[in-house]
């Protein structure tokens, strides 16, 4: 009998076996042993041991390309989810319109990035978009944005707001998971609203502010869309797997492309090791 439900499992499960193979572990495999040889398109490769990665680590370049990525994900990162915290400790509250506003909050996250782009190229637009022409009125000029290597980075960290409607949910579950009755332990006790924030709900909602910096990290340091389709000047908004993907598709150096991928698969890995690892010091599970 259990041999025969270990069968049924293992077919019920196999599309993701499958699809984990072929679409995740073959591919990372591959690109491992790609990173080892210089392929340029239809020539054969040819086997060049760490030449990619010593390439890699002498171009100048590299250094920017990192650091745009790793600017964008330190900034962005905090700030959405404090948003998304902020938004949704106002959602939590039961109100009649409450779940029209968290609609129309989680709705702009669905929203496709290409269109989202476009959306905000025309309102940051230096001729014409209402960004610029609210800077003007009040006096502070027109910033420039993309045009600008020094606000090009941050244009992008305020673009990433639009999305704070997923964590917003995800952060709405968590507090309508914490037990009303420690709150109102807590108010018998005469604890204020602030007192009750930071010793109930902001240690209670840890796992959650954990799942949401875990995630937010991943796909911060994986910026591409914005920085293909808006591109600011001179590299200042190149990030590393906008790099790859010109590296691969414009100069057809996969094997090059390969070993920064494996570079950055490497950084992610290793920052959400350390991620994980940490959590024992600062998230609180409910016993």
């Amino acid at each position: 009998m259990r041999k025969k439900e270990f069968i049924y499992g293992l077919i019920f499960i196999s599309p993701l076996l499958i699809g984990l193979v072929v679409f995740t572990a073959w591919p990372l495999i591959y690109g491992i042993s790609l990173s080892f040889y210089e392929s340029r398109g239809m020539l054969p490769p040819r086997f060049v041991g760490f030449q990619n990665y010593i390439e890699l680590f002498q171009r100048g370049l590299t250094a920017t390309i990192f650091y745009n990525g790793f600017y964008y994900a330190i900034l962005a990162v905090p700030i959405g989810l404090a948003l998304g915290l902020g938004l949704a400790l106002l959602l939590n509250n039961n109100f009649k319109t409450s779940g029209l506003f968290r609609t129309m909050i989680y709705l702009p996250s669905v929203v496709p990035t290409v269109a989202m782009v476009m959306v905000f190229l025309l309102l940051f637009s230096p001729t014409g978009g209402i960004i610029d022409i609210i800077t003007r009125a009040l006096g502070l000029g027109s910033p420039g944005w993309l045009g600008d290597p020094n606000l090009a980075k941050l244009t992008y960290v305020i673009w990433a707001q639009w999305g704070v409607g997923g964590s917003t949910l995800i952060f709405l579950g968590g507090l309508q998971n914490i037990p009303r009755s420690y709150y109102e332990a807590a108010m018998i006790d005469g604890a204020g609203s602030i007192r009750r924030f930071f010793s109930i709900t902001l240690p209670l909602l840890t796992p959650t502010i954990f799942l949401n910096f875990l995630f937010a990290v991943i796909g911060g340091l994986q910026l591409f869309t914005q920085a293909f389709i808006a591109p600011g000047p001179a590299n200042s908004t190149t990030t590393p797997v906008v790099d790859i993907y010109q590296q691969a598709f414009s100069y057809f150096k996969f094997g090059f492309a390969s070993a920064e991928s494996i570079i950055l698969f490497l950084l992610i890995l290793g920052i959400s090791i350390i991620i994980w690892i940490t959590q024992k010091r600062w998230v609180i599970y409910e016993q």
